[in-house]
């Protein structure tokens, strides 16, 4: 059942969706979303099953102060929003962008700037990652943003689901990437060179990059209950270039729109453990106010929380 309603949610977002996307209302598309969260719920019963035992495990005791079910179809619900939210970037405009995105603290980013080395954007995948690119660039900051291909993405996908996507998994990832040309920012792709990475710090520009998805070495750091593996190459960057670490999260509002919050930067890192760990205990605390935006990571065998290092 799961497979049937899968392709039947990638073939609506294929063809009549991406059709109508350019004059659907914004609210209508959330609703959709939120619609197809609940159906994903509904019959993702191995998917729902590993978040909710994976969620008791890694909160412990105090997931008795959670609905966790609650919290697992909130994630649902989130998932198939971020997923919609790809028909929105061509709609997303210097004009419009404060209806999409309210950012706080980009203070810190003005301020990090000032020491001319850089600034990186260090976040995980908890919530639309995405949306800080839209979020600050149609704000006039030039982002560059360390990521997959989409053909890339597609091989990492069969590690994951130990199976080759399907026709139509792959024609959405063609979709995507297609979508985020017309995000205001400047990609730079893993398996390839990254000393384009170094060279934007040097030019005293922003690099967003995440320390939990993709490959590369990783190290285990104990992350609540459990132990986590966190990506070690954002915080040699920072290390090497003298770039500032700003941690940024996504929140989704309860009208779907986000808000981005860019923290303080993190102290001077002493060591990469020290850099991992001044990360996590940020994200721990982001992760007990708001868990739908992370636990999805928790059914599969990837980082943080399976995998080890890549």
């Amino acid at each position: 059942m799961i497979f049937l309603v899968k392709g039947l949610l990638r073939w609506l977002l294929l063809v009549p969706l991406k059709g109508a996307s350019p004059i659907i209302p914004v609210s209508i598309i959330y609703l959709l979303g939120r619609l197809g969260g609940k159906l994903y719920y509904i019959v993702s019963k191995e998917i729902r099953g590993k978040i909710e035992n994976g969620f008791r495990g890694l909160i412990g005791a105090d997931s008795n102060s959670y609905n966790v079910k609650q919290v697992v179809k909130r994630c649902c619900e989130n998932y198939i929003c971020s997923e919609l939210e790809v028909f929105l970037y061509k709609r997303m405009k210097s004009e419009n962008i404060k209806k999409f995105v309210e950012v706080e603290g980009v203070e810190n980013i003005d301020s990090a700037l000032g020491n001319g080395k850089g600034v990186i954007l260090l976040h995980a995948h908890f919530g639309n990652a995405h949306m800080l690119m839209p979020g600050l660039g149609h704000r006039g900051y030039k982002i560059n943003q360390v990521g997959l291909l989409p053909s890339d993405v597609i091989g990492y996908l069969e590690g994951v689901i130990n199976k080759k996507p399907d026709s139509l998994m792959a024609a959405w990832f063609r979709l995507k990437e297609d979508y985020e040309k017309a995000l205001p920012v400047r990609f730079i792709y893993l398996k390839r060179s990254m000393r384009p990475a170094i060279e934007c710090l040097r030019r005293n520009e922003i690099l967003a990059i995440s320390i939990d998805g993709g490959t590369g070495d990783a190290m285990a750091v104990p992350f609540l209950n459990k132990e986590a593996f966190f990506l070690t190459g954002p915080i040699r960057l920072a290390i090497m270039t003298g770039a500032a670490i700003i941690p940024t999260f996504t929140i989704r509002k309860k009208d779907c729109t986000h808000r981005l919050i860019l923290e303080r930067p993190v102290d001077k890192i002493g060591s990469i453990e020290d850099g991992i760990r001044s990360f996590t205990s940020i994200l721990e605390g982001y992760f007990k106010r708001y868990p739908c935006h992370y636990v999805r990571l928790l059914a599969y065998d990837i980082l943080p929380f399976g995998g080890g290092s890549k």
